[in-house]
């Protein structure tokens, strides 16, 4: 339960991602699996979550996640 409440805090956009990749990846071979994290992971950075998870880091505060 501590690790699922943990997970839950990310954004949205990133456990959606996450869990395609899962899903996705299961019946991949190495190489395209690693094509799909790439890929998966490119999408990710493009997001307005992306920055505000980097910026609380430096701010040292709780990030705000809009699902952006």
């Amino acid at each position: 339960m501590e690790f699922a409440q943990k997970f839950a805090q990310k954004g949205g956009i990133v456990l959606r991602l996450a869990m395609e990749a899962v899903h996705l990846g299961l019946g991949l071979s190495l190489g395209k699996g690693l094509e799909l994290k790439a890929t998966l992971a490119g999408l990710s950075w493009a997001t307005e979550d992306a920055k505000e998870g980097t910026r609380p880091f430096l701010e040292k505060r709780k990030p705000i996640f809009k699902d952006r």
